[in-house]
C-alpha cells in the first residue's frame, strides 16, 4: 500500500506519483522550498455537502499554517514551471550529494513528465497525502 500525488485533468483525478513506502512523508514542499518552483500549501480536507452522503466531488480543502496540523498538501505548478523543473533535474542528477536522494529526483521527474503529457493544461494542482 502506498500514498499518492494526484492531479485533476478534465475533472478527473489522475495519478502522478506513488510513494515507494507508505510511511514516506510527502516531499512536494521541497520543490517549492528547495528549488523555488511553484506555490505550496499544507491543507486540511473537509466535505461540503447538503445530503447525508459524502461524495468525492464534495471534498474541498483549506490552507493551514503548518504541515504538522495538515492532512495533506498541494503544489500548484504552471506550464512555465516545466523548464525550471528540467533545469533542476539536470542539477540534481549531477550533484553527487543530492543524487543519493533518488526518490525525490524520481518524484520531480514524474511530475515534469506528467505535465508534459497534458499540453492543454495551464495549471496543475498536485494533491498529496500525509
Amino acid at each position: 500500500m502506498g500514498r499518492y500525488i494526484e492531479c485533476k485533468i478534465n475533472g478527473e483525478l489522475e495519478n502522478v506519483w506513488k510513494y515507494v513506502f507508505g510511511a514516506q512523508p510527502s516531499e512536494m514542499y521541497r520543490i517549492y522550498e528547495e528549488l523555488g518552483v511553484g506555490e505550496y500549501h499544507p491543507v486540511r480536507y473537509r466535505y461540503e455537502f447538503s445530503e447525508n452522503e459524502k461524495d468525492e466531488d464534495d471534498l474541498t480543502y483549506e490552507y493551514v499554517e503548518t504541515r504538522q496540523v495538515a492532512e495533506g498538501d498541494i503544489l500548484i505548478l504552471n506550464r512555465k514551471d516545466i523548464e525550471e523543473l528540467k533545469t533542476w533535474l539536470e542539477v540534481l542528477k549531477q550533484d553527487s550529494e543530492k543524487s543519493k536522494d533518488t526518490c525525490f529526483i524520481s518524484m520531480v521527474e514524474a511530475i515534469k513528465n506528467f505535465m508534459l503529457r497534458y499540453p492543454h493544461q495551464e495549471e496543475f494542482v498536485l494533491e498529496g497525502e500525509f
